[in-house]
């Protein structure tokens, strides 16, 4: 008897995923084309310093995870991270005038666990996160998961990426639930004034929000010797804030998957902990040896952190000088982190015929090998285009990556020098 082969259906993701991007890595599709076809790369899209530039993680932080090994401390560890950890946590943002108990601070794989926890504990489907626009893009990622709505609020270019509290009024709605505010900020580099910390701290007092405070940058400020000032330390006792930090870039570990959250204020938040701890609690513990770091990154020497600002004041000044070479591109110089976002003229007639920023920087990718973000994928006010570039490539490097944006004005392809 002959069997009947049918071609079988192809099985397909949930409906979710339509709305699952992220920009950083999804340009990579993109950028893998280009390379196939002979031309180099310039990775300027992804914030990694042990990656680019010959930045290395500080030698007495490399030692504690080699020695954690090494006395077989890879056991699964708490499920909201080693005791060690957290008190160390908490006895830095007791000096600076935070006070936290080591029980409120939950230890996670990176601080991208740490944000989705956070998120997939406080948001019901058609609940509303204030987000800033720009801003660092896996937000709105986890936010599409589970069917939040992200409200964003501008941040004032004309004055240096300030925080505009007129924007901010107008994107609340009746279901805002949580403000996440970063600073210093992905992809801006901007540092939030004290000042513009107690309008946050007052607005989401009045609109009884939940106050997330992304500081994983919080020491990479150019001007500043140590931390930025934190909305944490402007709160008073009656908003609830958590605060956001890790191994990744002030430590220069991003692959080490170490991040934290403090809850402060917590009787504001007592449910929210729990449910927290319950997330914690079902995928294990973060990554054990890893987290034996924390207390020589927060107590131990910070030697690293002098040279490797110098180092992001030189190349953010680098990207502006190879910006100025090009017609229809400006930027706001950076103040932290290793990131600007340069905006884009559509107007000028060598950009005529892009539609977008998305276009723009796919055109100079395939004809230069340089990757960069559209600045679609962080948000921006309407009728802006921009583009993210990571600032921690070598400054002749940089500068000469910028200035190829020119290439769109002339007829032939240019291709960077190696």
């Amino acid at each position: 008897m002959a069997h009947d082969i049918r071609t079988p259906a192809a099985f397909v993701p949930a409906r979710r995923m339509a709305g699952i991007r992220y920009a950083i890595r999804d340009i990579l599709f993109e950028a893998e084309k280009v390379q196939a076809k002979g031309t180099p790369l310039t990775l300027l899209n992804i914030g990694d310093p042990a990656a680019v530039g010959g930045f290395r993680a500080p030698p007495h932080l490399v030692e504690a995870v080699r020695r954690a090994w090494a006395d077989h401390r890879y056991e699964y560890a708490p499920s909201c991270g080693i005791m060690e950890a957290r008190e160390a946590v908490a006895a830095d943002l007791d000096r600076r005038g935070m006070q936290v108990e080591p029980r409120h601070v939950v230890l996670t794989a990176g601080l991208s666990e740490a944000i989705r926890f956070l998120l997939t504990a406080t948001v019901d489907p058609g609940d509303q996160v204030l987000l800033p626009a720009p801003g660092y893009p896996l937000y709105r990622t986890l936010l599409a998961e589970l069917g939040g709505v992200a409200g964003e609020y501008c941040l004032d270019e004309a004055r240096g990426w300030a925080l505009d509290m007129d924007s901010l009024e107008q994107a609340a709605g009746p279901r805002a639930r949580v403000m996440v505010l970063v600073s210093p900020s992905n992809p801006t580099g901007r540092v939030f004034t004290r000042e513009e910390l107690r309008q946050v701290v007052e607005f989401c007092r009045r609109r009884r929000l939940l106050l997330i405070c992304d500081e994983v940058y919080d020491r990479l400020a150019y001007e500043f010797d140590g931390p930025v000032p934190s909305a944490a330390q402007e709160c008073g006792p009656d908003v609830p804030v958590v605060t956001l930090n890790g191994l990744s870039k002030n430590w220069l570990m991003p692959g080490a998957r170490v991040g934290w959250m403090a809850f402060h204020n917590p009787r504001t938040q007592e449910a929210v902990i729990e449910a927290v701890g319950r997330l914690a609690n079902a995928r294990l513990c973060a990554p054990t040896p890893q987290q034996w770091a924390v207390r020589p990154a927060l107590e131990g020497p910070q030697d690293h952190l002098v040279p490797f600002r110098a180092a992001l004041a030189e190349r953010a000044q680098a990207v502006a000088e190879g910006l100025a070479r090009v017609p229809f591109a400006s930027v706001v110089a950076p103040r932290a982190a290793f990131y600007a976002m340069p905006r884009l003229d559509l107007r000028h007639p060598a950009l005529a015929s892009f539609a977008s920023d998305y276009p723009v920087v796919l055109e100079w990718l395939r004809r230069t090998g340089v990757v960069t973000v559209p600045g679609a994928g962080f948000g921006q006010a309407p009728g802006t285009h921009h583009f993210r570039v990571v600032t921690l490539a070598p400054p002749d490097v940089l500068r000469r990556a910028m200035a190829s944006l020119a290439v769109l004005a002339d007829a032939a392809p240019v291709v960077l020098a190696t």
